[in-house]
């Protein structure tokens, strides 16, 4: 294996990708451990990995193409970069910094701008296979040298100050210590095809706190304020609505970590629910579970293969029918499912680094 002493990992740019990349991290620091670890992400998500044992250093992502190049010019030199998003600026960005191992999954004319593109996966002769993007990112790792199996869980880690915060903010939104919450997350960033009515996740609020004890806890996030009041007021179970204090993405592993479950659309917050070790019931919509699969045993995935399914659309041209089809008896006895294989229904907070 080449010696690696300083490595750069282009890290991707949505929350759940960069949760799924926390194996690679992991397997990384195991395979070069005198190695210099730097991950260049977007200012937001640094807040995702940090604090973690395995980085040495985080750069922030600058406006454009050359305040980046500048900024991971002066975080080096490297002398290889795992390049993880499929995008040609990210490659671009490595190639201008000037680092001279650069390995990421080529296609078009971001081979080009690689050093070692890796092929891109196929079934047929233009059809993706569809790789869990936790293997997809590690094949990037073996390509530089490092030899599996990987242990591919993902993982987060929290601070004594976020868990204080975390602490302070169900405080502040009345929630007594050691009561029994579920987490109700009805966002989803990619676009309004992967979001569940408002309504249904309303009655699912009300079927668990009726069947199962539980207190609803509704999490929104930028832009979600509306959708998250709507589910607390259509709700009888004393849901809280925490659209009025959007919590940060730091925040929200903590609170995320307090929950005996999570129900979710598929959206960023359903793999820090995996990486916290929190049961959670994935509402699925058009997209393809076999892209964001763990093997995590206390997570289930509720979806309707219908006609048109898997579309990958950001928004439904016609009448939302995968989504529209789950009722929340489903959704319901699945949570009581993954209850079931967590006998005490209850997951601490982890440590910090």
């Amino acid at each position: 294996m080449t010696p690696v002493a300083r490595l750069l990992v282009r890290a991707p740019n949505w929350v759940g990708d960069v949760v799924m990349a926390t194996p690679l991290l992991r397997a990384a620091r195991s395979a070069f451990p005198g190695a210099r670890i730097t991950v260049a992400c977007r200012r937001s998500l640094r807040r995702v990995l940090e604090p973690t044992p395995r980085v040495d250093a985080v750069v922030e992502l600058g406006a454009g193409l050359a305040a980046t190049v500048r900024r991971v010019r002066a975080a080096g030199p490297f002398d290889l970069a795992l390049v993880l998003p499929n995008s040609l600026r990210a490659a671009l960005e490595c190639r201008l910094a000037g680092i001279p191992r650069r390995i990421g999954h080529g296609g078009g004319l971001r081979a080009a701008l690689l050093t070692e593109a890796l092929p891109v996966l196929t079934e047929g002769p233009r059809k993706l296979r569809p790789v869990p993007m936790v293997d997809y990112y590690l094949r990037l790792l073996e390509r530089a040298g490092a030899a599996g199996p990987f242990d591919r869980s993902p993982e987060l880690f929290l601070g004594e100050a976020t868990r204080a915060r975390g602490q302070a903010y169900l405080e502040r939104h009345g929630v007594r210590p050691g009561e029994r919450l579920a987490g109700l997350i009805p966002g989803a960033s990619f676009g309004p095809s992967k979001a569940w009515p408002a309504e249904r996740f309303a009655q699912v609020a009300d079927a668990l706190a009726d069947r199962l004890g539980l207190r609803p806890l509704v999490l929104a996030g930028p832009g979600e304020e509306a959708v998250s009041a709507r589910i607390a007021s259509l709700s009888h179970a004393r849901a809280v609505d925490t659209g009025r204090e959007v919590a940060d993405l730091d925040l929200l592993k903590a609170l995320v970590s307090r929950l005996q479950v999570v129900v979710t659309n598929d959206t960023g917050p359903r793999h820090y629910a995996a990486a916290l070790g929190v049961p959670a019931v994935v509402v699925m919509g058009p997209t393809d579970p076999r892209y964001t699969e763990y093997g995590c045993p206390r997570m289930e995935l509720v979806l309707e293969r219908v006609e048109c399914w898997p579309c990958h659309l950001k928004r439904c041209p016609i009448d939302h029918r995968c989504m529209t089809r789950i009722e929340p008896a489903a959704v319901v006895e699945a949570v009581a499912r993954v209850l079931a294989l967590d006998a005490s229904a209850s997951v601490p907070l982890p440590s910090g680094a």
